[in-house]
């Protein structure tokens, strides 16, 4: 008969870590005669998986039970290391189906339970992170579909409840202080073979957003960000990851004092329960709540995630200013976008960003070109055209100026949109507070292509004085304007 150790969870007890050290150790299991089999791969940031178990789930749940067998008893070793977090669920909602489905094999559950404050406060975090949670103020919810006193009681109906390893998911509880040596003494590995023998896999597993990471995300969650791309969906987590292992410096909580005491609160009669019904004690398993002060998050802190962000994926920065800029949810974001993050980007990507970002200080349009442009050359013909300004060069230096704008910083973008009958350059002449107020190198170049051109200049100088003058064409030829904005 084969040894089945099922190891359900519960959510947020370490299970990314157990299972990614299955997974990196299959090879050595299976020497002595155990296997962990059917793992589909890391598919997210710090080897984070489902587990290996998620088929069981289904043959569970659709009383597959012959399938079941079938699979199991095609694996060649005797004990079998089945792990997922989604068996824990499916052992809170159909306790008497997990019981028949395993009733021919020689069974041992593992659950690891916590300190039921604290694990509210990583499920929450769980909850933003991967399922796009916004509001958690309903806790009693969340305590009952994570309720492990009374689904292991429930299932202690259908099974033999010395078959169900309770253990606490504690540092000061692990066998010799270690997480991965606890879990090789639940599946009663071969005493032979010592910690000492496997590969650790990554040091952190799965880790928990810090603060202002954790609030980045609930906020795009609002505005359903990545909400049809798994793809977009991991990349961003594996980032948000990142920065929470390499600025997690010390202790933090998603919840207040108050909700873990009443966290603590709601949950003290089930968990005295569970502790009479398995372990004959009147008491409660745990004593207290984790004192810890919910951290307040500046603009600044998220200010920094998004930056992390940039370095590490620019693409991944753009999609989110771009969702963020057609919501109407999303002050709040526009406004760490402008203050803590804009002057920190290089300045190709600040021509691209600004648009979605901020408003233009100053946009030229065919309504209004007349009003708020002056001073053309002799070289240049004006004529309004339907959706454009048509200017014509009939020598080498047309020009125009633009009304004089008041500036909000010493960089300043400038992107005009036109069509050109011909290729050649355009020049964009900018003033300064220091004589001559043109001139020396006071300009920037710009290849014109025939056909539609979309010409960014940015200009970074701390004596601008918001005049410019812009000359479309240097030679003979037809430009329709379409579009010019300046932001500051």
């Amino acid at each position: 008969m084969k040894n089945l150790y099922i190891h359900i969870g519960m959510p947020k007890t370490g299970s990314s870590a157990i299972q990614a050290f299955f997974a990196c150790n299959n090879e050595l299991l299976q020497e002595v005669d155990y296997c962990y089999p059917w793992h589909p791969g890391f598919g997210q940031a710090f080897q984070t998986s489902a587990g290996n178990a998620t088929n069981l789930h289904h043959w569970i749940i659709d009383e597959k039970f012959e399938e079941l067998e079938r699979a199991i008893n095609n694996i060649d070793q005797k004990n079998i290391i089945l792990s997922s977090e989604v068996l824990f669920h499916t052992a809170r909602l159909h306790p008497k189906s997990f019981a028949k489905a395993l009733k021919k094999f020689n069974i041992k559950l593992i659950c690891y339970i916590r300190k039921i404050d604290d694990l509210m406060d990583s499920c929450v975090n769980q909850l933003v992170k991967n399922h796009g949670m916004t509001d958690y103020s309903d806790l009693k919810t969340i305590i009952n579909d994570h309720d492990y006193s009374t689904t292991l009681i429930n299932l202690s109906n259908y099974i033999d409840k010395k078959k169900i390893n309770i253990r606490i998911y504690d540092r000061s509880t692990f066998t010799d202080g270690d997480i991965y040596q606890d879990i090789l003494e639940a599946i009663e590995i071969n005493k032979n073979l010592t910690i000492s023998n496997f590969k650790a896999p990554e040091k952190t597993i799965n880790p928990s957003l810090v603060p202002e990471a954790f609030e980045l995300r609930r906020h795009l969650n609002s505005i359903s960000f990545n909400t049809s791309n798994d793809q977009i969906k991991y990349d961003f987590n594996g980032i948000l990851a990142s920065y929470s292992v390499e600025k997690n410096k010390e202790k933090f909580s998603i919840l207040t004092k108050e909700e873990r005491k009443k966290t603590f609160d709601l949950f003290k009669e089930r968990e005295m329960n569970l502790n009479k019904h398995f372990f004959g004690s009147e008491n409660r398993i745990f004593s207290h709540i984790t004192n810890i002060e919910k951290p307040k998050i500046s603009l600044d802190k998220i200010g920094d995630v998004l930056f992390f962000i940039y370095k590490k994926d620019p693409r991944l920065l753009f999609s989110i200013i771009k969702k963020t800029s057609t919501s109407e949810q999303s002050r709040i974001l526009l406004k760490i976008f402008n203050l803590y993050l804009f002057e920190k980007i290089d300045n190709n990507d600040k021509a691209n960003i600004a648009p979605l970002i901020k408003p233009p200080v100053l946009s030229v349009l065919p309504y209004n070109f007349n009003s708020l442009t002056y001073g053309l050359s002799n070289d240049t013909l004006i004529e309004n055209i339907k959706y454009a300004t048509r200017i014509e060069s009939t020598g080498r230096d047309p020009y125009y100026s633009l009304r004089t704008i008041k500036l909000e910083s010493s960089t300043i973008i400038i992107i005009i949109t036109m069509n050109s009958n011909v290729s050649g350059k355009a020049q964009l002449h900018y003033q300064t507070n220091k004589k001559p107020f043109y001139g020396e190198n006071k300009f920037q170049l710009k290849k014109v292509s025939k056909g539609y051109n979309e010409l960014k200049f940015i200009i970074k100088e701390d004596n601008l004085n918001g005049k410019f003058r812009f000359d479309p064409i240097m030679s003979e030829g037809i430009v329709d304007i379409y579009n010019t904005s300046i932001y500051s």
